[in-house]
């Protein structure tokens, strides 16, 4: 059978509406009247169509189809200039402490502290100590007699400290000594200090309530 061009099936509809009226055409005209792919979009009112008037995905696909195919992405452009640094940002908040580290190995001992002590006899001699190379007395320098140390390191920067001193044991509160020593530092060019072992040296008076006299005395440097 022969279907209806589509200017004929126009034509029956005008007519229709002609005679009948509009819903007379809207009753009798149905999609089985109407050839497939026949209809153009001058045939269809504007704004006539809804959503669900169409398949799922058709709205999208001919969407894509109007805005044509996406061309290949073009050679990547020269790099800019850089650009001045931003002022910097506000000073934020101090953290948390962080926890304790480990406690470090032990480190080596380091030498010796140069301290140096002796007690000295009321003739000048060295009867104890440590540090201390020679000891004399001269008695017959100007004002009494003056004792004379000589140590085997180099003290001038270190304390000294003398005092008078009983070397006898005893039991009487009147045996213990009245008086105290005073110390000077002897220039390098002078005894015991231009001995080759000895690095520095000083010299000693005992006092009393007499004056200068001769006794025994301990003398301490502490560096």
């Amino acid at each position: 059978m022969k279907l209806p061009r589509h200017a004929t099936v126009v034509a029956y509809a005008a007519l229709f509406c002609a005679l009948g009226g509009t819903s007379y055409a809207a009753v009798k005209i149905t999609g089985k009247d109407v050839v497939d792919s026949s209809l153009t979009t001058r045939d269809i009112k504007n704004g006539s169509l809804l959503r669900a008037d169409f398949k799922p995905g058709q709205l999208a696909a001919a969407s894509r189809g109007a805005a044509g195919a996406q061309g290949a992405t073009g050679a990547q452009g020269a790099k800019g200039d850089k650009g001045d640094a931003g002022a910097p940002g506000p000073k934020g908040d101090r953290g948390e402490q962080g926890p304790k580290g480990d406690q470090g190995p032990k480190g080596d001992q380091g030498p010796p502290a140069a301290t140096a002590f002796g007690v000295i006899g009321a003739d000048g001699t060295l009867l104890a100590g440590r540090g201390i190379v020679v000891s004399s007395i001269e008695t017959r320098a100007a004002g009494g007699p003056v004792y004379t140390i000589g140590f085997a390191a180099d003290v001038t920067s270190c304390a000294i400290e003398t005092s008078v001193v009983s070397t006898d044991k005893v039991n009487l509160y009147s045996a213990i000594p009245d008086g105290y020593a005073s110390a000077s530092f002897i220039p390098d060019n002078v005894y015991p200090v231009y001995m080759s072992n000895v690095d520095s040296g000083i010299m000693v008076r005992v006092h009393n309530a007499s004056g200068v006299v001769q006794a025994p005395f301990s003398v301490t440097a502490i560096c």
